[in-house]
């Protein structure tokens, strides 16, 4: 289960964001609801027990960090390179894990770097990604992988495909804060709110 105001994981059985303080479960006490109002996050809420705990909101993630996120899940598929030394099914087999890889690292809400680094896939506007989007927003990364499946063809392009590519998308997440793949899929990365 995720945070519908941050998308922070959190615990089935929580009824608070432990990062921004939305109610997760509305009360089921009675036959009967009040409604409240949309929960404030601890953040906004200056008078709220959780706003001393709680210094910054939720911000998207700044460029620098994003590589660094970045360079983290290259280093899995750069140890996993091995099997291109099992002639002709190794650059097989390295080609399917490649794809799969890329395609769901942020399946969850988070790849192995941005879970390192606090950060976390959202929609554009902030709001929670979809599955639909963390998997399209890795497509361009996965090609490589996919054209590295073709017996012998592979073999030729699948390096120089994915220096260009994986070269491609970081230059534009330099130069604009935003990777091909969050243009394509409407989404960008956020890091969490900081807890003092």
């Amino acid at each position: 289960m995720h945070c519908t105001n941050c998308g922070t994981p959190a615990d089935a059985s929580a009824t608070f964001c432990e990062n921004c303080g939305t109610a997760l479960h509305p009360s089921s006490a009675g036959s009967s609801t009040i409604d409240i109002g949309p929960a404030t996050p601890a953040w906004q809420s200056p008078g709220s027990a959780n706003a001393a705990a709680v210094a910054f909101p939720p911000q998207v993630e700044d460029k620098g960090r994003r590589v660094i996120a970045y360079l983290i899940d290259v280093v899995p598929m750069v140890l996993l390179a091995v099997f291109h030394f099992l002639p002709i099914v190794g650059w097989i087999f390295y080609g399917l894990i490649h794809a799969c890889y890329w395609l769901f690292r942020d399946y969850t809400g988070a790849s192995l770097g941005k879970t390192a680094l606090g950060a976390y896939v959202t929609s554009e506007d902030g709001s929670p990604s979809t599955t639909r989007q963390r998997i399209l927003r890795n497509a361009p990364l996965a090609i490589p992988g996919i054209i590295g499946m073709i017996p012998l063809i592979g073999i030729f392009f699948e390096a120089a495909l994915a220096l260009l590519i994986f070269g491609g998308e970081a230059v534009m997440l330099l130069l604009t804060g935003r990777r091909l793949g969050d243009y394509l899929a409407g989404t960008t990365v956020y890091r969490k709110g900081v807890n003092l």
